[in-house]
């Protein structure tokens, strides 16, 4: 064998939610953000944008998923647009948010968002257990 492709179903990401191959409990990649400023209750910004979640929508060109994440314990929330180091948050529910505030963002596309970080931690019942360096980052040859 000179070559392994595993690919997205390792991880399970929010394109494979919308396709209704997984749940989000099957998800085991999400973003670790923090809720940075809010704007009455129309919006809120996190400190993670396109440089960790990529603009890319969901593989293959899916249409299906509105946004580029969605926050954990918040459906009626999403990250709704992406500057270089910010995402925006939108939906009903980012009155119930609070500057400070950590929040999981399952992002649409686990691989792009591997692609793009050097580390990966490896966290059970909220405590660090292990890190895992992405020796392929950024390697696209």
């Amino acid at each position: 064998m000179t070559e392994i492709r595993p690919g997205v179903f390792v991880l399970n990401d929010r394109t494979q939610i919308a396709l209704g191959i997984a749940s989000q409990n099957d998800c085991a990649l999400f973003v670790l953000a923090t809720v940075i400023s809010k704007h009455g209750g129309l919006r809120a910004y996190i400190d993670a944008g396109s440089q960790v979640f990529s603009s890319d929508r969901g593989p293959h060109g899916t249409t299906s998923l509105e946004g580029f994440g969605e926050v954990v314990g918040h459906p009626d929330v999403v990250v709704s647009n992406l500057s270089e180091e910010h995402g925006w948050l939108a939906g009903p529910g980012v009155d119930n948010l609070e500057v400070g505030q950590k929040v999981l963002v399952i992002p649409n596309h686990a691989c792009a968002t591997i692609n793009l970080t050097d580390t990966l931690l490896g966290v059970r019942d909220g405590k660090v257990v292990g890190s895992f360096c992405v020796d392929g980052r950024g390697a696209v040859h």
